[in-house]
C-alpha cells in the first residue's frame, strides 16, 4: 500500500496546528494531531495505532490535505 503523507505545513499552517491540537476538541483536534503527526513522517497505520482507530479513519485526512493547503474548519 502507498505511504500516505501529508506535505511539510507552512509555519503559518504550523502555528494553526498547533493552536487547534491546544485549544480545539473533538474531531478538529483529532485531524490536526493526525495531520501533524503525518507532517513528521509518522505513517497512517501508526497514526491510528496512535489514536487507538481504525486506519480508515485516518486516511481521508491525510488524503485532502496532502498538497491543499491545511485548513481544518
Amino acid at each position: 500500500m502507498e505511504q500516505k503523507t501529508v506535505r511539510s505545513p507552512t509555519d503559518e499552517e504550523q502555528e494553526e496546528l498547533d493552536r487547534l491540537m491546544s485549544s480545539a476538541v473533538g474531531r478538529v483536534a483529532l485531524r490536526a494531531q493526525m495531520i501533524s503527526l503525518s507532517a513528521r513522517g509518522f505513517s497512517a497505520p501508526e497514526i491510528a495505532q496512535i489514536h487507538d482507530c481504525a486506519e480508515a479513519t485516518v486516511y481521508p485526512t491525510l488524503r485532502t490535505r496532502k498538497s491543499a493547503p491545511i485548513t481544518l474548519q
